[in-house]
């Protein structure tokens, strides 16, 4: 027959092994993520949010360096379309958009809706995108482009040139992005 008896790990009594709390002293049996379930909770989250957020930096930091071995960015040319129709054609249709932009170079026109850091203090210009869901367009920098970015405000007219990597969360992902004027 099994042995269904553990021992306390607060008063090291024999108890069930299905039993939540000792029954001599008490003591909570739980581990400690069935006793915090919210902290469970918020910590995978975060985890999920740093994974993905992750990921999307070692793409730039590949990006970055394939970038810098060559000027094949600069000199590839460009899709030249507005933000608005950048997102609406996500939106229509993601699988054909990607097939479409992805890994391309595209230079974006647009308004500014955001500026701002993600998880990862990485600085990013978000563009108005269609007004019937909340697709936008956000164009990642580098972080030696802080200061630049410093001078924008929202409600401006820009035109961004980047390479697309797909749609995330609602964005349209636009990675090392550059100010065209």
């Amino acid at each position: 027959m099994e042995n269904t008896q553990h021992t306390c790990k607060h008063c090291t009594k024999e108890v069930a092994q299905t039993a939540k709390r000792c029954p001599h002293c008490q003591g909570d049996l739980r581990n400690w993520f069935a006793r915090h379930k919210i902290m469970t909770g918020i910590l995978a989250v975060t985890i999920l949010i740093i994974g993905l957020s992750s990921l999307g930096s070692a793409r730039d930091s590949a990006e970055g360096v394939a970038n810098n071995n060559s000027e094949q960015a600069t000199q590839e040319e460009a899709i030249v379309i507005s933000a608005v129709e950048l997102s609406r054609e996500y939106d229509n249709n993601k699988v054909a958009a990607d097939a479409k932009y992805e890994d391309k170079i595209v230079e974006i026109a647009g308004v500014i809706d955001d500026i701002g850091k993600d998880i990862l203090d990485e600085p990013y210009v978000t563009l108005e995108g269609i007004t019937t869901t909340f697709f936008g367009i956000q164009c990642m920098f580098p972080r030696n482009d802080e200061a630049q970015l410093a001078e924008l405000s929202r409600g401006q007219s820009i035109t961004l040139r980047g390479r697309v990597s797909g749609e995330l969360i609602g964005n349209v992902i636009v990675r090392g992005c550059s100010i065209v004027n």
